[in-house]
């Protein structure tokens, strides 16, 4: 049995970006969390970039409310609460 790329998988998820382009690019999100929707949703689930150890962290408050914004806008306020959290750190961590 061989790998097979899943091509409407990658078209959806290049669709998915193309239409919140705007809205992930004010994020700050580094290229690696969009690779695909796998990095994507390990990121949301986990709420750092196990590839390259980035974390919400390393965004700017504008960057963190855009992000939070983002997230609870397109997945609502009780999926991924580990990555909202973290992301919630940051923007208290800025407020002090």
């Amino acid at each position: 049995m061989s790998f097979r790329h899943d091509g409407k998988k990658t078209h959806d998820w290049k669709q998915w970006l193309e239409v919140h382009r705007e809205d992930i690019s004010r994020c700050g999100l580094p290229d690696s969390v969009l690779q695909s929707e796998f990095h994507w949703l390990r990121f949301l689930e986990e709420s750092y970039d196990e590839w390259t150890s980035w974390s919400p962290s390393m965004l700017s408050r504008q960057q963190a409310q855009a992000l939070h914004e983002f997230v609870v806008r397109e997945y609502g306020d009780e999926q991924y609460r580990a990555c909202l959290y973290a992301i919630e750190q940051v923007l208290k961590a800025s407020a002090d």
